[in-house]
Formats: structure tokens, C-alpha cells, sequence
């Protein structure tokens, strides 16, 4: 059974995420400095979790955003 998911992300981090997705590393959640003042230690801590969860990834495309709808 197959699952698409779509992540949308800054420029600079898109080739970063890749990587670490299809090697299956870590991927830590980054935050601005405004939304990350306002999230709850609950928020962060489970984002710890969830960043060591093994996805498997089989295929990983990077898509502008802007041609994402079409």
C-alpha cells in the first residue's frame, strides 16, 4: 500500500529534507522565530519524537510550489 505526502517547505531546505528522507536520517523540525515562540513544550517535545520516526521512504520529488496545483 503506497502513501503520498506532501511537505512544503523553503527553497533552501527542499534538497536537505530529500536527502535525509530517502537515507532515512533525522529530519528536525525548523521553525521561524515567531511561530516557534508560540508553540507549547508539548508541541516540541513530540516534535523530537517524530523526527527519529523511520518513514521508508521509496521516492522523494522535489516540486515548485507553484506548479504543485495545476
Amino acid at each position: 500500500q503506497n502513501m503520498f505526502v506532501t511537505i512544503v517547505t523553503d527553497k533552501s531546505e527542499a534538497i536537505p529534507l530529500k536527502t535525509s528522507l530517502e537515507k532515512n536520517l533525522t529530519s528536525t523540525m525548523s521553525y521561524s522565530n515567531a511561530l516557534k515562540a508560540v508553540l507549547t513544550p508539548e508541541i516540541l517535545n513530540d516534535d523530537k519524537t517524530i523526527s527519529d520516526y523511520k518513514l521508508n521512504v521509496k521516492k522523494v520529488s522535489i516540486v515548485n510550489s507553484a506548479d504543485m496545483f495545476k
